[in-house]
């Protein structure tokens, strides 16, 4: 069946529609999901985001655009979701950060790496894409450069050399500022 009479049946709100869509692109939607996600997300993640891209699909039938194909819309829905869902993910994970001002000998060295991490992410932030997600990607959540290249589709000597670059920047912020930062 096409995608256009797919869609003109879910905006007549035919439940077999997105029955038959599921069929036709769930392993499609999954390919993508674990594609963006890598290795972040297990089984049960990559499941979970390939249910909420058909239910957002099913919940927004109505503002579907008449198209020949789906597969453009769904791969968005679907890296946009994992997205969202690698940061959650990411996100339960306790920080280095977190635990390391657990481990500190006292407040004021604490208060110190909390407010050096802090900038830290400000100064990752002011980088322009994909630097700072990659940097984000490896400092904050910990990926290995290898899921990083393979992420964003790039070789794993460029993934090394953005993120020496994003290193040294960094490094020179703190020097600048009297601060002595180890590599």
């Amino acid at each position: 069946m096409s995608d256009s009479l797919l869609i003109q049946r879910l905006k007549k709100n035919d439940d077999k529609a997105i029955e038959e869509l599921i069929t036709k692109y769930g392993q499609y939607t999954a390919a993508i999901v674990y594609g963006v996600g890598g290795s972040a997300l297990n089984a049960e993640d990559v499941e979970e985001v390939v249910s909420d891209v058909f239910y957002a699909i099913w919940k927004s039938r109505h503002k579907i655009v008449q198209i020949e194909s789906l597969k453009p819309y769904l791969a968005q829905i679907a890296r946009n979701m994992t997205r969202n869902k690698w940061r959650i993910v990411k996100n339960d994970q306790p920080l280095d950060d977190e635990l390391s001002i657990v481990n500190s000998p006292t407040a004021d060295e604490a208060l110190i790496q909390k407010e050096s991490i802090a900038t830290i992410k400000k100064l990752i932030a002011t980088l322009k894409p994909p630097d700072n997600d990659i940097l984000h990607a490896y400092y904050i959540w910990n990926y290995k450069l290898e899921d990083i290249a393979l992420m964003y589709k790039l070789p794993l000597s460029t993934v090394k050399s953005k993120i020496y670059r994003g290193r040294r920047t960094i490094v020179q912020y703190f020097e600048e500022g009297g601060i002595e930062y180890g590599q």
